[in-house]
């Protein structure tokens, strides 16, 4: 059961120990060579965990967090490993991060225990329902409804088939309908306190109504957690720390902690290992931009870390709330994906946007050039002289060792630099913070209508000499040809094809309003 956390500048590191020695351990075999600094690494781990900094965490794991621990019967020797996970069955299944998020991120009182079926043996009535050991007494089609599974749970074949199985829980209907059932949203797999009623939501849609008539499935959950409630095995107590740290104790003294805003995976991104999420421009993928912002909650805009506001995102009821709007508001539309529902969600309520900036400054330098639909100022080649200056404010440590090497005894500070797509873009977000100035590739398409309007972009005319594109698909970006447009091609986005003896330089451009 990996755990990860992330930090404001799209990093992702694993958190699978509370120890300060494993924790710096992890640093110093994973990380030493990477771009963030040791302290820095240390002081997010702390504040990741409810403290201060590292040195309050360091000082405060002695005096406070072991001794809790002990008084709580967390000892080290119970400790779930990674590779476990408190959900074993595969009808009743919650990742790790669908439990913080509902403890940390629901804004209700915390529960006392979650049911996860942790250690449980379960099994579906379906399957033996097919099997014809259970016999409907409502007839071949019965209806699942709260008077059916009432009866269900009491009749002694289905008592007997689940003594003898040495079942902890046999699953009163079939699996497509339990499912809808199994969610952090509502209640019916946690135990709240006595002084907060219970919700329950069966995750079932329909058109123009949203999500489909609760009443009749409520009394089933509340039917599924008296069953539930009739064995210690299964659920999980919630011990908080602090408002960052919770442990999850099983009855068989098994545990392990969580904490919030935690990931269960690392983010991947379609560009794979070429380049660092903080070196990836805002403009250059609507769905990749989402998708990061979606795993880290915000997009990095702005140069001071402090003042990055991130926005906690509960992904399992912001995915039911998507669903609904959609069969409330789309009654004939097809539906699209549910990662794209919740773009629109998050767009309609004002949380996301995908901005197509512009800006109304004019940097020397830049050629304004008039396209049919905008106006785009387009920097000439970038010379080794400005790609140098970028490599010594830092991308020199954050560049991917997977891409070809950037030396070239051959060039001079005048000449135009050769390098890789990978590069070239994070070229384009290195000028975006350091100006803000929200500049990009050009595409393919504006390419090429710059061309037939018979405009001369400064270039080189050579038959060597190739110039990126924004355009990419499968680690492959199209490069374009001055000296023949029919040699203009894709090629592999993580070479600079110096040893074909090859340059593939590339501009910057932004559109300005």
């Amino acid at each position: 059961m990996e755990k990860y956390f992330k930090s404001k500048e799209f990093g992702i590191y694993k958190l699978n120990s509370l120890s300060p020695k494993d924790i710096k351990s992890y640093y110093t075999k994973e990380l030493r060579k990477s771009d963030i600094k040791k302290s820095r690494y240390l002081n997010i781990v702390a504040k990741t965990l409810g403290f201060q900094d590292w040195s309050s965490y360091n000082e405060l794991y002695e005096q406070a967090l072991l001794p809790f621990m002990y008084e709580h019967d967390l000892t080290l020797s119970k400790a779930l490993k990674p590779e476990q996970d408190f959900s074993t069955s595969s009808s009743i299944s919650f990742s790790v991060r669908a439990i913080a998020d509902r403890l940390f991120l629901s804004e209700k009182e915390l529960p006392r225990k979650i049911f996860t079926a942790y250690s449980c043996k379960i099994d579906d009535y379906g399957y033996y329902d097919a099997q014809n050991i259970f016999k409907t007494q409502f007839g071949e089609k019965r209806v699942l409804d709260s008077e059916y599974v009432a009866n269900l749970v009491k009749r002694q074949d289905y008592v007997n088939y689940k003594e003898e199985q040495e079942l902890d829980f046999l699953i009163p209907m079939q699996v497509h309908e339990f499912q809808p059932f199994v969610n952090l949203i509502g209640d019916t797999f946690v135990e709240n306190g006595d002084n907060q009623d219970d919700e329950y939501i069966y995750k079932l849609y329909e058109p123009v109504k949203g999500k489909v008539e609760q009443a009749e499935y409520k009394k089933i959950a509340q039917l599924l957690k008296n069953e539930f409630r009739k064995s210690k095995k299964g659920w999980l107590e919630v011990i908080p720390f602090n408002d960052s740290l919770i442990f999850l104790k099983a009855d068989d003294g098994s545990w392990d902690f969580i904490f919030k805003n935690l990931r269960d995976e690392v983010f991947n991104s379609l560009y794979g290992g070429y380049i660092k999420h903080k070196n990836i421009p805002s403009l250059l993928n609507e769905e990749y931009d989402f998708s990061r912002w979606l795993y880290f909650g915000h997009k990095g805009e702005v140069k001071n870390l402090k003042k990055i506001k991130e926005y906690d995102v509960w992904l399992e009821r912001d995915e039911d709330l998507a669903e609904e709007l959609f069969y409330k508001e789309n009654t004939n539309r097809e539906y699209p994906s549910s990662l794209t529902l919740l773009k629109e969600y998050y767009i309609e309520k004002g949380i996301y946007s995908y901005r197509k900036k512009t800006t109304q400054k004019l940097f020397d330098g830049f050629e304004r050039i008039t396209l049919k639909k905008k106006q785009l100022c387009i920097s000439p080649l970038i010379t080794l002289d400005e790609f140098c200056r970028f490599r010594k404010d830092g991308y020199k440590q954050s560049r991917s060792t997977h891409l070809d090497t950037l030396d070239r005894e051959d060039l001079t500070n005048g000449d135009v630099i050769s390098v890789t797509w990978y590069d070239a873009i994070s070229y384009c977000r290195y000028i975006e913070k350091k100006d803000d100035l929200p500049c990009r590739l050009l595409t393919k398409e504006e390419f090429e209508e710059i061309s037939e309007l018979g405009i001369e972009l400064e270039s080189i005319d050579d038959a060597k000499f190739f110039e990126w594109s924004s355009s990419f698909k499968r680690n492959h970006a199209f490069a374009i040809s001055k000296y023949n447009k029919e040699a203009s091609q894709d090629l592999a986005a993580h070479l600079n094809y110096k040893y074909k003896n090859i340059q593939t330089g590339f501009r910057v451009c932004y559109e300005y309003k």
